[in-house]
């Protein structure tokens, strides 16, 4: 039996002597029952083909090297995600996810097992124009397990290992570049204590997205150890991902290797907050040590990102995870976040004019001009488009969706209804069709709106409708109108509102000669009798009944004249009086004023001399009020050019916010000082592009709470910059 075979003795945790019998055929675990457990172990144990006189032989591994997870984040998932792109980890899961990266990115992860064992990883992805490219690799150390050989010499594993050096290539593919292929060559070196083995692997995989059938559903495949001696796989999986539903990402894996038992796995990531990640998953496998529940946490804070992730080890959660992810374009090159999806969305813009597909592409190349108006291959292909459809190339799309938009609006989704037929009109201006179709969409939609007012106000229209009744009922017919209409202004298409308004206005009309004679002179008592306020109503109800009457219209005027003059009289009375009373107080604010003046303390001075001017103006101590002005002017001027010259000075110093801040200070102090106008709108218009560019950062990383928060301080520096508001808009 020790012909060819390594056996190899250590003490597990419950005391039990357990020897590792290794031969050409395949591995056990023997303990001292007598019983055999496979040892599909979550590290590899070697097969040994022992040849006798040789140091040298091939090793073969009963578990593969790449089954374990190279990250936190897909082991705390399950340990597979074939499906989901964007990931490092897609280096061992499936090549094509690499084809979702755009930045320089760096990956470092390790695991301690029990024994001492330990696993490392490093992985750095390099995007290129059309592709991406990675370089990494790995690191499992077996400890110091003690060993013997076949002639049951004792040795240490202490020098027993494997590493890999992993090169990998992804690339995309198809008009929506919803297809992703990649592809790894994988050099290996393992070596048990004086047996080494060098395999060169390769491992085929694709992505494809499923918008056919949802939104964010995507299938993934991977063929694993092509061309090879060791185990092969068939991996395929499902993942979905949801971004606007806070970043949840699904993923369900099968698992068939050519040396065992199918495995399965699944597993489930969302973020509560922009900059916390937390994920579950399940293994199921025929290894009970690698079988259950694991779960784990992540943190992002910018361009870092740390992961964590506690997974199970004979039934327990036992092992620890942990991993690094960086992203090393953003940090030397900010502008690397917008400049990729720029480019991203034209080239997938481009593809659909190349195909023909021009509604579709037109829609991507307006998105562009949205947050880059100025992008002239955008526009230039625009003005493509319009040339190509006047040849009626695109009659066959449009027609589609005319049907699509028909079909959303037969089934009262006026949104989507509204969003195909715009799409049309924008390839196809005037299109009959569609303007007779969106105009029947907004008035459903403002149908909707009516009775939503409606509903939303019934109680308020309800009160001013009884309110308004009474009033009616008690012949005060102009009284009622007025409430009425304050129904119409919560529900301008309220039937019984209009039609009550239109009996007033037959009442109205009925009043007749005498009775509009009667009012004239109930009027005139009134005027003279000095009650000129009463007398107004009179004449006025003269007026609207009687448009004629152009005397009872002079009379109102002149009604109006009296009071005015009537006003201007006890004005002045009481001003003479307020004078006596307020002089000592508007001479002693004065030379208050004056005193901090002469001292120099021209805030104090300048708060005092307002003081004055106010007491001044209020009781029109014209003199006092006349100086006041003269030296609050002048020292407006002072502080203007003091606040001037400490914002010149922050400039100099590249404190340009604070900068900011005395240049405003000074233009609020003179706003005539035309050399802080000219700073200011200068240091405005940097500010607003640096947050802009920040926030462009953000956005593009999924942070739309930050990038929200910046493309607003940007509009703060310059209200009137389009790139920041496009932003916003884009992001309601």
């Amino acid at each position: 039996m020790l012909e060819n075979t390594i056996i190899i003795s250590t003490i597990d945790k419950r005391n039990i002597c357990v020897y590792t019998i290794i031969n050409f055929t395949e591995v056990r675990i023997m303990v001292s029952s007598k019983t055999y457990i496979n040892t599909s172990l979550i590290f590899f144990m070697c097969v040994v083909q022992a040849i006798a006189a040789k140091p040298v032989s091939p090793v073969k591994t009963n578990i593969d090297f790449y089954k374990i997870a190279p990250d936190a984040k897909t082991s705390a998932v399950g340990g597979d995600n074939v499906a989901l792109t964007a990931s490092l980890a897609s280096v061992i899961s499936n090549p094509a996810g690499l084809a979702g990266i755009y930045q320089h990115k760096l990956s470092l992860s390790h695991i301690v097992w029990t024994d001492n064992t330990k696993f490392g990883f490093a992985s750095y992805a390099v995007p290129l124009e059309h592709a991406t490219l990675a370089l990494s690799a790995g690191y499992l150390g077996y400890g110091d397990t003690p060993g013997y050989d076949n002639n049951l010499k004792p040795y240490s594993l202490s020098s027993s290992y494997e590493t890999d050096l992993v090169l990998s290539y992804a690339r995309k593919f198809g008009a929506g570049e919803d297809s992703m292929l990649g592809i790894n060559t994988k050099f290996v070196n393992k070596k048990l204590a004086y047996f080494t083995h060098e395999p060169i692997t390769m491992d085929l995989g694709g992505i494809w997205k499923l918008p056919f059938l949802s939104e964010g559903l995507s299938l993934g495949l991977v063929y694993k150890n092509a061309g090879s001696t060791q185990p092969q796989s068939l991996v395929t999986g499902f993942g979905y991902h949801n971004e606007g539903y806070n970043d949840l990402s699904v993923n369900v894996n099968a698992d068939a290797t050519s040396n065992s038992m199918p495995s399965y796995s699944a597993g489930i990531s969302i973020a509560p907050a922009h900059f916390l990640r937390m994920r579950a998953g399940w293994r199921e496998t025929v290894n009970k040590y690698e079988s259950g529940l694991r779960v784990g946490l992540g943190v992002e804070v910018g361009n870092f990102s740390v992961d964590y992730a506690l997974l199970p080890y004979d039934g327990v959660l036992a092992l620890h995870h942990i991993g690094i992810d960086i992203a090393i374009g953003s940090i030397f090159k900010p502008q690397t976040d917008p400049e990729y999806h720029l480019k991203r969305h034209f080239t997938h813009a481009k593809k659909l004019f190349d195909a023909k597909k021009y509604v579709r592409a037109r829609a991507e190349f307006e998105q562009i001009l949205a947050l880059y108006p100025d992008y002239v291959p955008a526009i230039d292909y625009i003005n493509r488009m319009a040339q190509a459809m006047k040849e009626g190339s695109s009659t066959d799309e449009i027609g589609a969706y005319l049907r699509k938009a028909d079909e959303c609006l037969a089934n009262n989704d006026f949104l989507a209804a509204r969003k195909y037929y715009g799409m049309v009109l924008a390839a196809e201006n005037g299109n009959s069709m569609a303007v007779a179709g969106l105009t029947r969409v907004n008035e459903l939609i403002d149908g909707l709106q009516s009775d939503k007012a409606r509903d939303d106000n019934r109680d308020v229209i309800a009160k001013i409708w009884e309110e308004a009744s009474v009033l009616y009922a008690r012949g005060e017919y102009l009284n009622a109108k007025e409430v009425f209409r304050g129904i119409l202004a919560l529900d301008p298409k309220h039937k019984e509102t209009l039609e009550r308004i239109v009996e007033i206005d037959n009442q109205l009309a009925k009043i007749n000669a005498s009775r509009v004679n009667e009012m004239f002179d109930s009027g005139m008592d009134l005027y003279n009798t000095g009650k000129y306020k009463e007398a107004i109503r009179y004449f006025e109800a003269v007026v609207i009944a009687a448009p004629h009457r152009m005397d009872a219209e002079e009379l109102v005027a002149k009604c109006k004249q009296r009071l005015v003059d009537d006003e201007a009289r006890a004005k002045r009375e009481r001003l003479a009086k307020e004078q006596s009373r307020m002089k000592g107080e508007v001479e002693g604010a004065f030379a208050r004023a004056m005193s901090f003046y002469e001292e120099g303390d021209y805030i104090k001075a300048m708060e005092w001399f307002n003081k004055t001017d106010d007491v001044a103006s209020q009781y029109e101590f014209e003199e006092y009020q006349d100086d006041s002005k003269k030296y609050i002017a002048t020292i407006k001027s002072t502080l203007s050019e003091r606040h001037y010259k400490f914002g010149f000075n922050f400039y100099q110093q590249n404190r340009f916010e604070s900068a900011y801040s005395e240049y405003r200070k000074a233009i609020q102090y003179n706003p005539d000082n035309s050399s802080a106008k000219l700073e200011l709108d200068r240091l405005a218009k940097m500010l607003a592009q640096n947050y802009y560019e920040r926030g462009m950062s953000y956005y593009t990383q999924g942070d739309y709470n930050k990038a929200r928060e910046l493309f607003s301080k940007s509009l703060s520096y310059q209200p009137d910059k389009l790139e920041p508001q496009r932003a916003l808009d884009r992001m309601k």
